[in-house]
């Protein structure tokens, strides 16, 4: 089990609580679930702890959103989430 498991389970139990399709914000919208649910919220303050930085930790959850959404990174943006100070956008595949 890689280092960052508890990060990818933790996006992915977010993104399972999702009714609404992905969009280009999907990064910002899982910081603000774990900002809203006290839960997440220690899962997070615990994963920064055992992953030595809130950065770390971050960047993880970008790239798991990415990777379990399907998507490809777009430009930054300003995050409206107090996790982070910016986040990129997601450029989301096209269903058929």
């Amino acid at each position: 089990m890689s280092k960052t498991e508890g990060v990818r389970q933790l996006v992915q139990q977010i993104l399972d609580c999702f009714t609404s399709p992905p969009d280009e914000d999907l990064i910002d919208h899982v910081c603000m679930a774990i900002e809203a649910n006290p839960q997440w919220s220690a899962q997070y303050h615990r994963l920064t702890e055992e992953l030595g930085s809130q950065a770390t930790v971050n960047n993880w959850i970008g790239r798991y959103v990415k990777e379990l959404s399907g998507s490809k990174s777009g430009r930054s943006h300003p995050s409206k989430s107090r996790l982070t100070k910016s986040y990129r956008k997601l450029i989301i595949p096209e269903s058929d």
